[in-house]
């Protein structure tokens, strides 16, 4: 991110309209929750980029710090200059390969990878040299395509980089004039088939006019190349302060975006505390008004990272570090649907090792360190009732002396209410920094992060562990793109986070997109994405639908119907909890041209044998072509499971629905 800011805010419709500098009334008084109706405008994805880019912040603007950003850089300061350093302790993972830029180990296999955006593309759809730090990249996958983001542009590809479109995010998320940009985010979320994008605007012009909004925007389709609906957070429509660092998680049925809340002018860097929304999934899929609950700045939180759920659950997590050497991890646990169902929050702390703010990395070819901000939580996800989390940390790692930068990996147990692991990861010798993170379907870990020293240029590594691996240990790193120069921009730019993903099509396998520089100058950071795969053996379930109901005979798009269906496991071994999912198919056999409908049924754990039955609601989206359908279940959709036999999940109806327009 480049500029934040953040305070309580409500949700509000999206106007193309520009509005001008006019101030707004003012906000209605911050509650704890409170619900606000809102609707969306539709717009097409790709859209000319402008001629001239006069709206930008264009420096490399450093993301606030909080509570206490002057004790943070103090500690920084004094590791830096080596008059304290943190000492080694059991706890550490030292990386066996040699300091970044050599060779090691390979955690999962490379199965396919790319360049991805770097800053010529910011230069080259504005026509100027732009020189924006840091990135911000991370992405999102879906069935077809490779969705990118960086500090203001957007790519769309297939899954080898081919077939990309490229665009300006300010006019992809229909910004206001003559307000700065900062910290786009991008997930696919498997279970509604849509893609969920935010990014945040503000403008600061203290102590005459001063605002933020964040923007949300959903796809229609599970096709990113069609059109999203795109709404404004905010008390309706905007703050009058800094909705900083916004970042997304989504459940079952809800979606929350959080941020980081400080008060204008911005040169002050007033931290108020950290806030979030939660917001109605299926409103937001099917383009609708917006139920939505709204929590408050609490400044008693810290930055609370939203976790993306990659298996069934309605509840939703967002997870959060006190402060800087703090011993002490927050987990909050969001039940109840907006609009529905009551929200809540419950909190709990957990006891973890003493994290600390790491130092500046050293890099080769330039006295600049490399700026590795704070220690807050900077990714998170959740499967099966494990909760992964990173960030960046200081540690002086076995057979050094020096206090590097390293990475913080904890996993949490959220139905035992535990900390699994605790883990510090480094190198002697070098830094590690901006970890992102996902496990794929088996359990199996992948991590990706930058690294560098002072005879290794910033590139990009991976690491990860098997889920069977022994408890607090990560395998040999592996470089997957050496960096080319130093970053010599005195600030030291760099992050503020990467990406991981899980690939719905094949959830074996994870996405990675990290930072590297290309060549030694101020700005020419580049990203990389790789597809990452371990090799699995099918295990002996074998999960099919034995029984489906009928759909009804007519039905208008936008409808709803329930569906009933019977899902069994065939194999001889036990079966964790899965999902079935519904298509809308012209014939009777599963493929691309399918309309996934909007709900699932969370199908339990189920032991050799056993059945479940069960029904859910089923919305049939409004971009639906008219046809007569078969109704699709398919069991375990999201591939949570690796099956003996993966060619038997889905069963069709007996009968067709005749689906067409409302009338008009």
């Amino acid at each position: 991110m480049r500029i934040l800011t953040g305070f309580a805010a409500s949700l509000v419709v999206l106007s193309f309209t520009t509005p001008g500098l006019t101030k707004p009334a003012p906000p209605a008084p911050v509650t704890d929750v409170d619900t606000v109706p809102l609707h969306a405008v539709t717009r097409p994805k790709t859209l000319p980029a402008p001629a001239v880019a006069a709206h930008r912040s264009g420096g490399p603007h450093k993301p606030l710090l909080m509570p206490n950003g002057d004790a943070v850089r103090l500690l920084k300061e004094l590791m830096r200059s080596g008059r304290i350093h943190l000492r080694a302790h059991g706890r550490i993972a030292i990386d066996t390969t040699p300091p970044p830029g050599g060779p090691g180990p390979l955690p999962g296999t490379v199965v396919g990878q790319f360049e991805g955006l770097a800053n010529v593309d910011n230069d080259a759809i504005y026509g100027t040299p732009l020189g924006i730090l840091p990135p911000d990249n991370n992405l999102g996958v879906g069935p077809d395509h490779v969705f990118q983001i960086v500090n203001i542009v957007g790519r769309t590809s297939d899954k080898t980089g081919g077939a990309a479109t490229t665009f300006d995010l300010n006019s992809f998320f229909a910004l206001d004039f003559l307000y700065s940009e900062s910290d786009p985010k991008v997930v696919y979320d498997a279970s509604s088939g849509r893609w969920f994008a935010t990014y945040l605007e503000f403008v600061d012009f203290s102590p005459f006019f001063s605002d933020s909004s964040i923007m949300l925007a959903v796809s229609q389709t599970s096709d990113p190349t069609g059109n999203f609906c795109v709404y404004k957070l905010g008390n309706p429509t905007s703050e009058a302060f800094l909705q900083d660092f916004p970042q997304i998680g989504v459940s079952d049925d809800k979606v929350v975006v959080s941020y980081n809340g400080f008060q204008f002018p911005l040169t002050v860097e007033v931290f108020i505390g950290a806030g979030y929304y939660v917001v109605n999934k299926a409103d937001l899929t099917s383009c609708a008004p917006l139920r939505s609950t709204r929590i408050a700045p609490d400044p008693t939180l810290n930055t609370a990272e939203p976790v993306q759920n990659l298996s069934a659950g309605t509840d939703a997590f967002l997870v959060s570090h006190t402060g800087s050497g703090d011993a002490t991890l927050t987990l909050l646990t969001v039940t109840g649907e907006p609009g529905v169902s009551p929200v809540a929050v419950s909190r709990v702390s957990f006891p973890i090792n003493a994290w600390s703010a790491a130092p500046g990395a050293e890099q080769a070819g330039s006295s600049v360190l490399i700026e590795t901000n704070d220690e807050r939580v900077i990714t998170a996800a959740w499967q099966n009732g494990s909760l992964w989390l990173g960030g960046n940390e200081a540690c002086t790692p076995s057979g050094d002396t020096a206090t590097r930068a390293c990475l913080r990996l904890i996993e949490l147990d959220t139905v035992a209410g535990s900390v699994v692991q605790d883990i510090t990861y480094g190198t002697p010798g070098g830094h590690y920094y901006y970890p992102a993170l996902r496990p794929d379907s088996a359990g199996n870990l992948h991590v990706v992060f930058s690294a560098s020293s002072t005879t290794a240029f910033p590139g990009v590594r991976i690491t990860g562990r098997l889920v069977d691996d022994p408890l607090g240990t990560l395998q040999p790193s592996t470089e997957i793109r050496a960096g080319g120069g130093a970053q010599t921009d005195p600030s030291g730019r760099w992050g503020d986070f990467q990406g991981a993903a899980v690939d719905p099509s094949d959830p074996s396998s994870v996405w990675v997109y990290g930072e590297y520089v290309r060549s030694t100058a101020a700005s020419d950071w580049g990203t990389f994405v790789a597809q990452l795969q371990i090799a699995s053996t099918p295990t002996p379930v074998d999960l099919t639908v034995t029984a489906v109901s009928n759909p009804p005979a007519a039905a208008f798009t936008g409808d709803v119907f329930t569906a009933t269906d019977t899902t069994a496991n065939a194999g001889s071994a036990d079966a964790v909890a899965t999902r079935t999912r519904y298509y809308l198919s012209v014939d009777t056999a599963k493929n691309s041209g399918d309309v996934l409908l909007s709900g699932a049924r969370a199908v339990p754990a189920l032991a050799a044998g056993a059945t479940s039955s069960g029904s859910v609601v089923l919305t049939i989206p409004a971009t639906t072509p008219p046809a007569s359908y078969y109704l699709l279940a398919c069991a375990d959709d999201t591939a949570v499971i690796v099956e003996s036999d993966e060619t038997n999940n889905c069963l069709a109806s007996s009968s067709t629905v005749q689906v067409s327009p409302p009338p008009p």
